[in-house]
């Protein structure tokens, strides 16, 4: 009779460790999808972004500016202006073979929690002159 009471003990002991690991398991993976949706609304942040400062005429402007070599502080300004403060950005412009033209980085831009969105600008009215803007964002809010 004693073995009995051992084994129903020792099951019971297994039991409550199987559903702390599944507690902490299933903790684990809430976390995750919380930071993934903050993650997906940065990236849809920063496409609104480009888009925005495009129709605006603004993006080709801030790539290229009058002199082909772009406007960083007019890029800095307008990021500034649709950006929400408590969103760091890292908005770099490189050419076709990827040689970096201009940077441009807000003292609140973390790079070990951020999210990049990458517009690939072919040039206009038939001349190529190819730039790539990775514009790269970081929050230090919970979702």
């Amino acid at each position: 009779m004693d073995r009995k009471g051992q084994a129903r003990i020792l099951e019971i002991g297994m039991m409550l460790v199987v559903a702390l690991l599944g507690a902490v398991l299933l903790g684990s993976l809430t976390s995750d999808n919380a930071s993934i949706v903050s993650n997906s609304k940065l990236k849809n942040l920063g496409y609104q972004i480009i888009r925005s400062l495009d129709e605006n005429g603004l993006l080709f402007q801030a790539l290229y500016g009058d002199d082909g070599n772009g406007e960083p502080e007019l890029l800095r300004e307008e990021l500034q202006s649709y950006i929400p403060s408590y969103v760091g950005f890292n908005a770099t412009v490189v050419d076709k073979k990827m040689n970096k033209i201009f940077s441009v980085v807000s003292p609140s831009y973390d790079a070990t929690n951020a999210i990049s969105v990458v517009f690939f600008y072919y040039g206009k009215d038939g001349v190529s002159n190819p730039r790539v803007l990775i514009l790269c964002l970081s929050s230090n809010e919970k979702p």
